[in-house]
């Protein structure tokens, strides 16, 4: 029995939010909900609708943030993290570390950026 109640959205770090976003609007027609910036977290957020799906875009502002990392370990773009949607986020950590599940870090983010719902970044390399 699974936890999570569905995907909430797909995030993506690209090095160029302008043209990531020219891209999905002009191949997809997405639609593009306000830009703001996660300052504690060197982001530049772009969220926005494909369809009855949610995807965000994530450009570095600073070379020390997650995404910047990400992109240079990688060596480009690419799915930066799956956002599952939970009744429960303590009860769902505590059942997703008692099946070996690590947790990378926790955030909280402000009231603006996604409606200050709380967050945990599993710790993992792989999907399984």
């Amino acid at each position: 029995m699974t936890f999570v109640k569905r995907i909430e959205r797909v995030a993506l770090a690209v090095p160029n939010l302008e043209q990531a976003r020219a891209y999905f609007e002009n191949c997809f027609g997405a639609e593009f909900l306000p830009e703001e910036n996660i300052e504690d977290m060197g982001i530049r957020y772009q969220p926005f609708n494909v369809g009855d799906s949610r995807m965000e875009l994530l450009e570095a502002t600073r070379d020390d943030s997650p995404v910047a990392k990400f992109i240079k370990a990688r060596g480009g773009p690419g799915v930066h993290h799956i956002t599952f949607e939970v009744d429960d986020l303590d009860a769902a950590i505590a059942e997703f570390e008692k099946r070996g599940g690590k947790i990378a870090y926790r955030h909280t983010y402000a009231p603006g950026v996604t409606g200050a719902k709380r967050s945990c970044i599993p710790k993992t390399r792989s999907a399984c």
